[in-house]
């Protein structure tokens, strides 16, 4: 299936570069009136907050929520998914937390972004997991994700 998806964009990727550079200026569209301008500080921000949500999600929060964090001696691989994942996801929040500065909604949400990856960090040690911990880690990471 991946294969198939990888050929496919291929196959696209070459087809756009075909046709006249006259006509490439002409299929460019105006963003629509409201959303943040390409390259934008918000929209920056949202990838990388995105990016620690969805990290979260796929090697902490599910695994966690199907007992795979459970003693260290038996699911040592993914212990230690969940900490190379909590430190990807470190990174992301430092980086959401620069595209923040001089926007008062974006602070609110990174300062939650930050306090998301600190219960993290104390969550998941090097041979075991809180999973009070984990819990709130969800809480926060919504919050922070939501705007709520």
């Amino acid at each position: 299936m991946g294969r198939t998806i990888l050929i496919a964009l291929a196959a696209t990727t070459a087809l756009a570069g075909c046709g006249s550079s006259a006509a490439a200026p002409a299929a460019e569209t105006a963003p629509a009136p409201g959303s943040p301008p390409r390259g934008s500080a918000a929209a920056k921000f949202a990838v990388h907050a995105a990016l620690a949500a969805g990290t979260f999600n796929l090697y902490v929060y599910e695994p966690f929520k199907h007992g795979e964090l459970a003693p260290a001696s038996s699911h040592a691989v993914q212990l230690a998914r969940a900490s190379s994942a909590v430190r990807y996801i470190e990174r992301e929040v430092a980086l959401a937390g620069r595209y923040s500065h001089g926007e008062p909604a974006l602070s609110a949400r990174a300062r939650a972004l930050a306090a998301f990856a600190a219960t993290l960090r104390r969550a998941v040690g090097a041979n075991s997991v809180d999973g009070a911990a984990i819990e709130r880690a969800n809480g926060e990471a919504e919050k922070a994700t939501q705007g709520g």
